[in-house]
């Protein structure tokens, strides 16, 4: 079991769903208010955010690999109409973890958390 693995779970028992909720759906709106912020490090954070928890919730739905990325690429649009999407949203997230300098827009970040959530709310991580 992975640390990041660890982490999640203790995150979700220190924050239980509501009735009603999915164990995601606090998370979610977590990631949600980062995009509130003015500060576009708080952007960046929410589209980090966004990709961990798809992570967590790919691999609890039950999709095969060790990384978001290999999951992935062994999920064709039988299994997830909005892959195409969440890949989009995934390359934003991997120019934004691979350089510091890259200055990201709203619009982009708004459109990527969109993508991601799509894709949570198909294979019902969130309610």
């Amino acid at each position: 079991e992975r640390i990041a693995d660890k982490i999640e779970e203790a995150k979700i028992e220190l924050n239980p769903p509501r009735p009603g909720e999915g164990k995601y759906d606090a998370r979610w709106k977590e990631v949600r208010e980062h995009l509130t912020s003015f500060r576009e490090a708080e952007w960046k954070f929410a589209i980090i955010e966004a990709d961990k928890l798809t992570e967590v919730a790919l691999a609890e739905a039950g999709f095969p690999g060790e990384t978001i990325g290999e999951r992935m690429t062994l999920i064709d649009k039988e299994q997830l109409v909005s892959i195409q999407d969440l890949w989009e949203a995934h390359k934003l997230r991997n120019i934004i973890a691979h350089d510091p300098h890259y200055q990201v827009k709203y619009v982009e970040v708004r459109r990527a958390i969109e993508q991601y959530e799509k894709a949570l709310r198909e294979f019902v991580a969130l309610g």
